[in-house]
């Protein structure tokens, strides 16, 4: 049952960011960036992929579509120059600022059936079983 509320809700999302031509990735990756940008830190690829909980090769590739989409740009570290780092262009800003709005209304049309205590609960039974990971 936990795999198929997973694949309904990323259909769910998949729906809501196929207007943008951008997949739940990216739209993570840009979250990402934008919450980076308002907390002045310019994260490094290895940051991003920890926080996002991806593995690198898939950080790495979608960020090389945003790159070239011209959403996000990437330079070398001036602390590391092994280490990547990247920021938003304005045209990712824009994008960001919509779809994180976008997808949290998605999740909660989609979660709208848990209201209060069952909300409660199953936030509580998913941290739970995330904790072993």
């Amino acid at each position: 049952m936990l795999w198929q509320m997973k694949m309904a809700w990323q259909d769910a999302l998949k729906k809501a960011l196929k207007l943008y031509n951008v997949s739940h990735i990216q739209h993570v990756i840009l979250a990402i960036l934008l919450w980076f940008e308002k907390s002045d830190e310019a994260p490094t690829q290895i940051a991003l992929s920890r926080m996002a909980s991806l593995d690198k090769m898939s950080v790495s590739k979608a960020l090389k579509s945003l790159e070239g989409r011209g959403y996000v740009k990437r330079y070398e570290s001036e602390s590391d120059s092994r280490a990547k780092q990247m920021e938003l262009t304005a045209k990712g800003r824009d994008l960001a600022n919509i779809l994180v709005p976008l997808v949290e209304k998605t999740d909660e049309v989609f979660f709208a059936r848990l209201k209060g205590e069952a909300r409660k609960v199953f936030i509580q039974n998913m941290k739970l079983l995330g904790q072993q990971f």
